[in-house]
């Protein structure tokens, strides 16, 4: 998971008669290495994460068009630990409503930084500029999760991004297409599999055409078979009958 802010370099000077302006992102990422290890200790890694995109109104997010599931290493919580209270944070739901893992997210506010050498040292700072504007979300991935509920430091519900259209395992009790026993252990069991991914269905249906093809050509070889017999048995009995 990573922070996103907006920096805003403005204005330091290279001489008196020139002014350079920069505007820079950076992506500073909630890894153990910038919170510290000991912060993130108690966590659990997911080699799956979402990649997605949010919009941020106030205290409002809602998930834009768009996102993928990238194989990246993301660490997790499985219950709402004490690292993760004052500060935002979110809970993956399945599509059962069961907690999944609370992580942590960015604080998604935009920095703007002032910076400008006088008599041989830099002065300046940076200042708080808001919070609208798109921002990358990063989520460790489950193949069963339906929803993440985001939450500000103050505990209050920012949104709810709906990632249902990235699971492989909706929890309705049937084995769908695209589904399977590792992935969706509820719903595929190993002795009962309803569906198969689409290459198994068109190769069983090849051979359910074959099988077909092959009994029509052994019911015409019979039947030829057949014939050929009764008619050397005609002959033979007319050969004995008139001794031909």
């Amino acid at each position: 998971m990573y922070t996103y802010r907006h920096f805003f370099l403005e204005s330091f000077t290279m001489s008196k008669s020139k002014y350079i302006f920069v505007l820079v992102a950076i992506f500073s990422f909630n890894t153990p290495f910038v919170h510290g290890q000991q912060e993130m200790k108690e966590g659990q890694l997911s080699s799956l994460s979402y990649n997605l995109t949010v919009e941020r109104t106030g205290d409002v997010i809602k998930l834009l068009e768009g996102g993928y599931v990238i194989e990246w290493t993301y660490e997790f919580f499985k219950n709402l630990t004490p690292e993760l209270k004052g500060r935002n944070n979110a809970v993956i739901l399945s599509f059962q409503g069961e907690s999944l893992a609370y992580f942590a997210v960015s604080d998604m506010e935009a920095i703007l930084c002032r910076d400008s050498p006088e008599e041989g040292r830099m002065t300046g700072g940076c200042e708080f500029q808001g919070t609208d504007g798109q921002y990358p979300f990063s989520a460790p991935y489950f193949p069963n999760a339906q929803f993440i509920d985001v939450y500000n430091e103050k505990g209050e519900k920012m949104g709810r991004l709906d990632v249902s259209p990235f699971a492989l395992c909706n929890q309705n009790g049937l084995c769908e297409m695209g589904e399977g026993v590792s992935t969706c252990p509820s719903d595929c069991k190993k002795e009962e599999v309803f569906y198969q991914d689409a290459l198994t269905i068109h190769q069983e249906e090849e051979n359910k055409e074959n099988k077909l093809l092959l009994w029509i050509i052994g019911c015409v070889g019979i039947f030829f078979l057949a014939t050929f017999v009764i008619v050397i048995l005609k002959i033979i009995r007319n050969k004995q009958k008139y001794g031909i």
